[in-house]
């Protein structure tokens, strides 16, 4: 995981469907507890789509729209997909594992693992991280990983170079790994020809967004219901309001917490 490896348990699947696409095809499965998930993104997810099924297809991730799609492999290239990008593997111990090329300042040509799962803009593993930090925007974050809650630090870096297009501005966060998460990907329409190699990205309509950062240092989840302080940075403006660990969050303006969508 981003945060450690972990030890998990593996299953044949069950009779379970996207759609009517039939996640049997897919391999075992692996058992791991959500609940840290649930109550960060403030939503009944239950499961996750693997490799093991997603390889099989091009999956096209339109964020525009909502929509995922699942087209059966053809063989052909098709440019009007956008601009390809190339996919390397992880070798043979981690062939499942797709990684792309980019380029940051500093540190030059970089292997980054492409991490669907990942809702940053990315991660940059210790040595990339404090070659390319921006020294007087550095801050520190929390995420919820299948291992548990991680701390992290972030920095805005000045850009970063991917498939012909330039991104500048991105906060990306310390980790184990160099990688590229949703917060990127998001500024995309992208299809992923995993048979084929080959990652097409077509411009989206967030692509230019301004990458913000949350430095009020408040850590919410929801709990039963309830939207619900997790934890408070030390010397933040969250501190400083005087908000502490297990307070309830009951309005925000007008409207009540619980339609808020906190993710």
């Amino acid at each position: 995981t981003a945060a450690e490896p972990i030890t998990v348990e593996v299953f044949n699947p069950p009779e379970a469907y996207v759609g009517e696409l039939d996640l049997r095809e897919g391999g075992p499965v692996v058992c791991s507890d959500l609940e840290g998930l649930r109550r960060v993104l403030g939503r009944e997810i239950r499961g996750i789509l693997g490799m093991g099924f997603l390889k099989k297809y091009v999956v096209r991730i339109d964020f525009d729209s909502g929509k995922v799609q699942f087209r059966p492999w053809d063989g052909r290239p098709h440019s009007e997909w956008g601009r390809p990008v190339h996919l390397d593997d992880g070798g043979e111990e981690n062939k499942n594992l797709h990684y792309v090329r980019g380029s940051l300042p500093g540190a030059g040509d970089i292997r980054f693992f492409v991490d669907s799962g990942l809702s940053g803009a990315g991660d940059l593993d210790a040595e990339v991280f404090e070659r390319t930090k921006d020294k007087k925007a550095v801050a520190e974050g929390l995420a919820e990983t299948a291992a548990g809650t991680r701390r992290f630090r972030k920095t805005r870096i000045s850009s970063l170079a991917l498939g012909g297009f330039d991104h500048r501005g991105l906060v990306m966060a310390e980790g184990n790994d160099n990688r590229i998460g949703l917060g990127l990907l998001s500024r995309y329409v992208v299809t992923l020809d995993f048979l084929a190699m080959k990652m097409y990205l077509q411009k989206g309509q967030a692509f230019d967004k301004p990458d913000e950062v949350d430095m009020s240092g408040l850590h919410l989840w929801r709990l039963k219901g309830q939207t619900a302080v997790h934890s408070v940075d030390k010397d933040s403006p969250a501190e400083a309001a005087g908000i502490k660990a297990e307070d309830l969050v009951l309005k925000v303006g007008e409207r009540s917490a619980t339609e808020v969508d906190i993710w």
